[in-house]
């Protein structure tokens, strides 16, 4: 299953696209000075999540992971 969206906001486009294949991958291209919030659909068995390849921790909040922090720039997410 993949998916993908692009929008235009006040500082610049802003550009997701993710996968739920082997695992789950977001992608995301923020425009500079803007900063988001991520949180995953909860995804049964995952046993890890990074951000740029750095692992992260996340709090389970109803049927969602949400991960802990605020996020910029080129994004990367994997959990598998």
């Amino acid at each position: 299953m993949k998916a993908e969206a692009a929008s235009v906001a006040k500082h610049g486009p802003i550009h997701v696209d993710w996968s739920r294949e082997s695992g789950f991958k977001l992608s995301a291209e923020l425009p500079e000075g803007i900063t988001a919030n991520l949180d995953l659909p909860e995804l049964g068995d995952m046993q890890s999540v990074s951000v740029n390849g750095s692992p992260v921790s996340v709090t389970k909040k109803q049927n969602r992971w949400v991960l802990d922090g605020e996020f910029s720039g080129s994004i990367l997410v994997e959990a598998n």
